[in-house]
């Protein structure tokens, strides 16, 4: 089962299409050091996103990530 499918399952019960919004970090956008892992799986998420907006699109169900701003240390 793909994961696409719990969301688009319940989406196209209510007919209307919808929205599915996954929350990622920055530092998936970029390369940081001392953190690949936490990098690499926050990417992860959103190569998802992108990918659940292209399959969902033709039933009318949009797919936005909200990606939480990089912090700093100081």
């Amino acid at each position: 089962m793909a994961h696409s499918e719990s969301p688009r399952s319940h989406l196209r019960a209510g007919g209307q299409g919808g929205a599915v919004v996954p929350t990622s970090s920055a530092v998936g956008l970029e390369a940081s050091a001392s953190i690949g892992h936490y990098s690499v799986s926050q990417r992860g998420v959103v190569g998802l996103m992108l990918t659940l907006a292209l399959e969902l699109a033709p039933e009318f169900i949009r797919v936005n990530s909200y990606t939480k701003p990089r912090w700093t240390r100081r």
